[in-house]
């Protein structure tokens, strides 16, 4: 309160006042495991869930979309025919170049479409994450030896053919 001029005694305002809190973005996250390992195959691949845990930040973000990139480092430059993808969803999609198997390095980033202004984050913490990938060649039948005749106690049979019994087929040396 304050004194009015001319002695009237104390006089008071009331003023209105509204406060709008922005929101701002937070970041967005996920897991990804440090490691996954398939067989070759023909066509298009999928591994369902690789990317887990997926959140664009609190209720209010829902709206938002997660958005993966994935830089893929191999060692056969020609290893892919479609470079690995994750979807909003989690899944990891490739395709393999025919007959290619080996290893190759994925470096996966997550944002979100939400933005940066007044301060927010699109970019999750935590990431880039390296993913060591490995296509093991899927094993294939050269020849069987006898191919004819009926099966009899003690019939030795013989099937020759390549990545039987390798690391390549089992994952883990011999």
């Amino acid at each position: 309160a304050t004194p009015a001029s001319g002695g009237g005694g104390p006089k008071s305002s009331t003023f209105d006042l509204d406060i709008v809190v922005a929101p701002v973005n937070n970041p967005p996250s996920a897991s990804v495991p440090s490691s996954v390992n398939v067989v070759e195959a023909p066509g298009p691949s999928s591994v369902p869930n690789f990317a887990s845990q997926i959140s664009t930040g609190p209720a209010n973000e829902a709206w938002q979309t997660p958005i993966f990139s994935v830089m893929t480092d191999a060692e056969t430059p020609d290893m892919f025919a479609v470079p690995p993808a994750i979807t909003p969803n989690g899944t990891l999609t490739y395709t393999l170049a025919p007959g290619a198997h080996g290893r190759a390095t994925l470096t996966v980033m997550l944002t979100d479409d939400g933005g940066t202004a007044l301060g927010g984050v699109d970019a999750a913490p935590g990431f880039p994450a390296v993913v060591a990938f490995k296509a093991f060649p899927l094993p294939s039948i050269g020849s069987v030896s006898p191919c004819v005749g009926g099966m009899a106690p003690g019939l030795a049979v013989t099937v020759r053919g390549r990545h039987f019994g390798s690391e390549y087929s089992r994952g883990y040396p011999s």
